[in-house]
């Protein structure tokens, strides 16, 4: 019984495998594999395609976003810049009558980013503030916006980072100018002091 049984399953194999390989001769099984090949590809380009087009959208979402923030910190500072240089100007007119006080009281000096204004001289000690008068006479020769100046006759707006100040505890950012006489000579500097919370 084994044999006969053994026979047919080998038959039964070997029929199985002329049919397979005669489908294979078949031009159509060619033909079909060949679809499904292009299929794939096709969908796979597809897919390649559409993550890139993301990818590329998020690219120019993300630039246009950054070149919104530039725009508008370049505003920002360049208005808190033409108060400093404006200030300045005042001040060497005329240093010995000049009251940062009630030139900051000007509208068009201060507005709702800048809260405070100071005028240190070429040792780094304040002799005008807009800040209680109480502190005049103070050293801020150790601090960043002073020293920046000191060796640079370059006249730039110097842009410091956050610190907490030591008058009231405020976090502030520190916006600066050198101050130079007639001469050339380094005379000290004025700042400008901006809240960081609100340039968010």
């Amino acid at each position: 019984m084994r044999g006969p049984a053994r026979t047919g399953d080998a038959f039964t194999r070997k029929t199985a495998i002329r049919a397979i390989a005669r489908a294979f001769v078949q031009p159509v099984t060619y033909l079909g594999v060949a679809m499904l090949l292009f299929i794939y590809c096709a969908l796979a380009y597809l897919l390649v395609a559409d993550r890139n087009e993301a990818n590329n959208e998020a690219q120019r979402q993300g630039a246009n976003f950054v070149r919104i923030i530039d725009q508008s910190f370049t505003h920002i500072f360049k208005s808190v810049d033409a108060s400093l240089l404006f200030l300045r100007k005042s001040y060497a007119q005329n240093r010995s009558t000049f009251d940062l006080s009630s030139w900051v009281r000007d509208p068009s000096v201060r507005n709702e980013l800048t809260f405070e204004f100071m005028i240190c001289d070429a040792n780094g000690r304040i002799v005008d503030t807009s800040f209680s008068k109480a502190i005049i006479g103070a050293d801020r020769s150790g601090e960043e916006a002073f020293r920046a100046h000191i060796n640079s006759s370059a006249d730039n707006l110097f842009i410091g980072k956050p610190v907490i100040l030591k008058v009231d505890g405020r976090r502030g950012m520190v916006l600066s100018r050198r101050i130079t006489a007639a001469d050339g000579t380094f005379v000290g500097v004025i700042t400008a002091l901006i809240d960081p919370s609100e340039l968010t």
